[in-house]
């Protein structure tokens, strides 16, 4: 799980690598109209699970820019992964907070999660003379037909994916495991943020500065609690 200073990859990562289910440019086959139920159902599941992780992402940005869900749509919008973690890795720099996590590793990570997620929901699935399972048609970006080969365009050379049931668990688990790092940083990154706000607060208070002079105001009304946007249990 991505707790520590850097996240370990699974050994067999197939379902990932630029080379994975590998069948080459594809002629014209027919068409799967409907897909077998697991298929749909994967297929949902896998869609919603990665809603939920780009939220984790997106909250966690919003709350490290002190903007309210509201506020933090209109602003930030919804930015890919790669743009997302470098923002992440930007504001944490810039509050001047520590974090333990290795950012750059599971931004890699999630980018990759977004990229299968992409080819499944924009692709067509056709029957294979080569598999009994549903193939993936892939029409976007270029690949190689062999390790080390010449880049082919897929727009023109349609790309043929093989993805099993198993490959879809395995993008749920690593999702899972993702959402749990989300929420390990946020957790980390909330006591500091705590301690920032009250900073500011100290700053502000009359009798703080010449800008701030003593007030009468009752010690209940000049006592405010802070309150962090970083929310661990998000």
């Amino acid at each position: 799980m991505f707790l520590g200073r850097r996240f370990q990859h699974p050994q067999q990562d197939s379902i990932l690598r630029s080379q994975f289910f590998g069948l080459g440019h594809m002629a014209t086959y027919p068409l799967w109209h409907r897909l077998p139920t697991a298929y749909n159902a994967a297929i949902g599941r896998m869609v919603s699970r990665f809603a939920l992780l780009e939220k984790r992402v997106n909250d966690l940005i919003y709350g490290l820019l002190e903007l309210d869900p509201k506020m933090g749509r209109v602003a930030v919008r919804s930015p890919r992964m790669s743009d997302s973690f470098v923002m992440l890795q930007d504001l944490i720099a810039l509050r001047g907070f520590a974090c333990t996590a290795d950012l750059k590793s599971l931004g890699n990570l999630c980018k990759r999660l977004e990229e299968l997620r992409d080819r499944v929901c924009h692709g067509i699935w056709v029957k294979h003379p080569a598999s009994k399972t549903p193939i993936l048609q892939v029409l976007a970006g270029s690949y190689a037909e062999t390790p080390g080969g010449a880049s082919v365009k897929a727009r023109i050379n349609p790309q043929a994916l093989s993805i099993t049931l198993a490959d879809f668990r395995h993008h749920l688990k690593l999702t899972d495991q993702a959402i749990l790092a989300l929420r390990a940083i946020s957790r980390e990154l909330e006591p500091q943020h705590f301690a920032l706000l009250q900073k500011r607060l100290a700053q502000q208070a009359p009798g703080s500065s010449r800008k701030n002079p003593p007030t009468n105001q009752s010690p209940a009304k000049r006592k405010r609690q802070p309150r962090s946007y970083l929310v661990s249990g998000m």
